[in-house]
C-alpha cells in the first residue's frame, strides 16, 4: 500500500530551520571566542618610537637618545656582547644617565658605562630594548 502524503506535513521543514540554527550558533561561536583571542595582541600603537645612538671606545659604551618618544628608565633592558659572550656586570642600573634625574630617558640624554677594558679588534654588540612594549629600540655591532 502506497503512502499517502499529507499537504499539511511540515517534517522538511524543521529538519532545515534546525540546521540554519547549529549553524548560527557556531559562527556565534567562533566570533566570540576570534574576538577574545584576538583582544590581546599588540598594536603598532603600543612600540615605542624613538632612535638610539651608539659610541664604543676601549674603556666607555655611549647610548645616546636622539628623538623620538621619551622611555621610562625602568622599562630599558641593556644587552651588551663582546666577541659573541654576553658581558653580565653590563647593565642599565650599571651605567649612569647624564640628563634631568627624572627616571627617564628623554631626547638629548645618554647613558654612559665606563670602566671597561675593550681590545681593538673587540666585537661589541648592543642590544637595548623597550621591555614594557617589548620593542628594540637599537641592535647594533662596532668595534671599538
Amino acid at each position: 500500500m502506497p503512502m499517502a502524503i499529507r499537504p499539511d506535513s511540515d517534517r522538511g521543514q524543521s529538519e532545515v530551520v534546525s540546521e540554519v540554527l547549529a549553524v548560527a550558533l557556531v559562527v556565534i561561536i567562533v566570533t566570540v571566542t576570534g574576538t577574545y583571542l584576538l583582544q590581546d595582541v599588540t598594536t603598532p600603537d603600543e612600540e615605542t618610537r624613538a632612535q638610539m645612538t651608539l659610541s664604543v671606545t676601549d674603556d666607555r659604551i655611549e647610548l645616546t637618545h636622539a628623538g623620538g618618544e621619551a622611555v621610562p628608565e625602568d622599562a630599558l633592558n641593556v644587552v651588551v656582547r663582546v666577541n659573541g659572550t654576553e658581558q653580565p656586570g653590563i647593565t642599565w642600573e650599571s651605567g649612569s644617565v647624564d640628563g634631568d634625574g627624572d627616571a627617564t630617558f628623554d631626547p638629548g640624554e645618554r647613558w654612559i658605562r665606563v670602566g671597561l677594558s675593550l681590545s681593538g679588534d673587540a666585537r661589541v654588540r648592543v642590544l637595548l630594548a623597550d621591555t614594557h612594549t617589548g620593542t628594540v629600540l637599537l641592535d647594533r655591532t662596532v668595534t671599538p
